[in-house]
């Protein structure tokens, strides 16, 4: 490989490489007046601490991808002036819908939208390289980058978090998981399928044929957090899992039950916290998630339904039983064809552009790719749930304050309820995200999350901060 190269990269990040609605937003509210020249140039420089987010993604003769740096052009910060208190959301669902050029380009975008008075920082990055406690780190930087030109930012090597992991025990479970993915390599491998960027993004104009991304906000400002925080307390839960009962509970009412597998709750954990040894600041891939089955009991109380979730995420993180490590045992083509390309091919072929690779993968019906992406359909939860919790970073860099964070989710076709969370300044974001239907001026889905999200609002003890606005 040419000098400037990084390192492979793994099974799991292209796992969550060029799929529609797999992209890691955060949204940044700022007061003050923002220099959009410095900003640019703190952009320029991230890379030198973050080698990631200077990187392109290049192919070699094995299908084996690589992050380099070599030959990438440059993130440009795209400009607009404020001329609605809704452009922000018009301008992340376009940058939402548009497909990144990994192959000349960082994973990686970045929008001011300024007034006199202030400005938001829109900030969306391929999940292949980032999650949200690294989308933190990099307000966190830039803001340093922003606020003082001179900084040497000192280089955090981005190894793949499997570095840092203590070795699998071998077990049953993982010798049957082997034999499983082994049998199926075998079989893909006598007539493998490959695809290019042109496939990619027949899948991508598809999937934002259908649909446009949506979310809405549920806000707390500090009196009312202070409140949330000390119910918490007195009925031993924490916020995160109070508001994801909240909107769960209020779901069920409004919207009938999760029934069947769809009852499964995901939790994405941080894995830097459980590195064998210290990570630093390491921006990259490093979250893993555990599932389990949840299910409401309307005849007890919320806060006794509180406390069962709660019970249930403490008992699930300890184990460290992450879903989806299997991935990382099956061959690369086999993870792009069933990952990627067999679901859009089942599921919308009527909305593809027919390119040559995909015609013949649609065509080779009895190929391994078909079987395996509908077990994972079939696995997909109802629910993922994520708060970062409290922001531990600074909130003032010169003259700028940040005054509102969010992290909208990434989002599934097939994941009905997609919840984020986070707290700076004392002000608590939590998004649900959800895909709207492209082209439909009545908002359908849009209003019906209003609903649930107002509703839970009342059932945490805020019914005055119900409200018909998406963000408020």
């Amino acid at each position: 490989m040419k000098t400037g190269v990084i390192r492979k990269m793994s099974h799991l990040e292209r796992a969550f490489y060029q799929i529609p609605g797999l992209k890691v937003t955060l949204v940044a509210r700022i007061t003050g007046k923002v220099d959009a020249n410095k900003l640019q140039k703190a952009i320029d420089r991230i890379p030198q601490k973050h080698p990631l987010l200077g990187a392109r993604v290049v192919f070699d003769a094995k299908n084996t991808a690589w992050f380099t740096m070599a030959d990438a052009e440059k993130p440009k910060l795209k400009l607009r002036k404020r001329s609605s208190s809704a452009l922000w959301f018009n301008e992340l669902q376009k940058m939402q819908a548009e497909m990144f050029e990994p192959q000349q380009r960082p994973m990686a975008d970045y929008m001011l939208i300024y007034d006199d008075e202030g400005a938001d920082m829109i900030f969306i990055i391929s999940h292949a390289i980032t999650d949200g406690t690294a989308m933190v780190l990099l307000l966190r930087d830039l803001m340093n980058l922003y606020a003082d030109p001179q900084l040497q930012p000192e280089q955090v090597i981005p190894l793949q978090m499997s570095d840092y992991m203590a070795p699998a025990k071998p077990s049953l479970k993982r010798w049957i998981t082997n034999q499983y993915v082994s049998k199926y390599n075998k079989q893909w491998l006598k007539d493998p399928h490959f695809f290019d960027w042109h496939d990619y993004k027949a899948i991508n104009d598809a999937f934002w044929k259908k649909y446009t991304y949506g979310s809405v906000f549920l806000e707390l400002k500090e009196k009312q957090l202070t409140v949330l925080q000390q119910k918490c307390h007195n009925h031993e839960v924490s916020v995160g899992s109070a508001i994801a009962l909240a909107f769960l509970a209020a779901h069920e009412e409004l919207q009938g039950a999760f029934t069947g597998k769809k009852r499964a709750i995901s939790i994405p954990f941080d894995m830097r916290r459980h590195a064998t040894r210290p990570v630093g600041d390491l921006f990259s891939l490093c979250v893993g998630a555990f599932m389990f089955p949840f299910h409401y009991k309307a005849k007890r109380s919320f806060w006794d339904n509180a406390r069962e979730l709660n019970r249930l995420v403490k008992k699930n993180v300890k184990q460290l039983n992450s879903a989806y490590l299997e991935l990382e045992y099956f061959d690369a083509s086999f993870l792009d064809a069933f990952n990627v390309f067999a679901y859009p091919v089942i599921k919308r072929w009527n909305l593809i552009r027919h390119t040559e690779n995909l015609k013949r993968f649609a065509e080779d019906t009895k190929n391994p790719a078909f079987q395996i992406a509908k077990s994972y359909q079939e696995k997909v939860p109802g629910t993922l749930f994520s708060n970062v919790g409290k922001i531990n970073i600074p909130n003032t860099y010169g003259d700028l304050k940040i005054s509102r964070l969010a992290l909208p989710s990434v989002i599934n076709e097939n994941t009905k309820m997609l919840l984020v969370g986070a707290t700076i300044s004392n002000h608590l974001v939590f998004t649900l995200a959800f895909l709207e239907e492209a082209n439909n001026p009545a908002l359908p889905e849009t209003k019906r999350r209003i609903q649930v999200r107002n509703r839970a609002l009342e059932l945490l003890g805020f019914p005055e901060a119900v409200s018909p606005d998406p963000f408020h």
